[in-house]
C-alpha cells in the first residue's frame, strides 16, 4: 500500500468517526466520553479540512469555537460551548433556546465539510504527489545542467536519462501501460507507450 493509499485510509476512518458521532444521542450521552470522542475526532479531522479544503476550515472552526461573538444565541452557539455544558437562560432562569440541536447543526456542518474533504482528498493528494515529482525532476535537470557546463557530460547524460525514465513510467502508470519488464529503461517504457 503506498502512501496516498495510507492517507486515504486514515481519512476514510475519520468520516466513519464523524458519522458515528454525528448519529450519536447527546441527549442521552455520557458528556465526558463524548468530550473524549468528539476532541480526538477533531483534533484529527481539523487537518486534514486544513489541507485538503483550505477555504473551508475557517467554517469548520467556527462551529468549534468562534473567537469574536457579541452574545450566545442559537447561531453563535457552538460545539465548545455544549461540551462545556453551557447553558443560556433570560432572566427568569429558563433556557433561551435548546442546546442539543444548535449543538447538532454544527456537528453536521463539521461533519459534511468533512465530507467534502474526503471526496476531494484523493485528486488533492495525488497533485500533490504530481507537483512533489516534477520539483524533483526539476531540481535534476537544474544539476545535469551544471555537470554539462562544467564538462562531464556523461554524467549529465546519466542524471537526464534517470530523470527522462522516472518521467516515463510515471505517464506509463498513470496511462495504466503495463511494462512487461522488471527492470525497464528508457527503451521499454518508451516502447510500451507508443504500443
Amino acid at each position: 500500500m503506498g502512501k496516498v493509499e495510507e492517507i486515504m485510509a486514515e481519512i476514510q476512518k475519520l468520516g466513519a468517526e464523524s458519522v458515528e458521532l454525528d448519529q450519536s444521542n447527546p441527549k442521552s450521552r455520557d458528556l465526558n466520553k463524548l468530550i473524549r470522542r468528539y476532541e480526538s475526532w477533531y483534533s484529527r479531522a481539523l487537518p486534514v479540512v486544513e489541507q485538503v479544503l483550505p477555504h473551508r476550515s475557517e467554517d469548520f472552526r467556527a462551529a468549534y469555537r468562534l473567537s469574536k461573538r457579541k452574545e450566545i444565541t442559537y447561531e453563535t452557539y457552538t460545539i465548545s460551548d455544549y461540551l462545556l455544558g453551557l447553558v443560556i437562560k433570560d432572566r427568569w432562569s429558563d433556557p433561551t433556546f435548546d442546546i442539543t440541536p444548535a449543538y447538532q447543526t454544527k456537528l453536521a456542518r463539521q461533519v459534511a465539510i468533512l465530507a467534502a474533504a474526503l471526496a476531494s482528498a484523493n485528486s488533492v493528494l495525488r497533485d500533490i504527489r504530481a507537483v512533489l515529482r516534477a520539483e524533483i525532476l526539476d531540481s535534476d535537470v537544474v544539476a545535469a545542467r551544471e555537470l554539462a557546463k562544467a564538462g562531464h557530460l556523461r554524467s549529465a547524460g546519466v542524471v537526464c536519462g534517470v530523470v527522462l525514465e522516472s518521467h516515463l513510467k510515471a505517464v506509463a502508470r498513470r496511462a495504466g501501460v503495463a511494462i512487461k519488464k522488471k527492470s525497464p529503461a528508457i527503451g521499454d517504457c518508451n516502447d510500451a507507450l507508443k504500443d
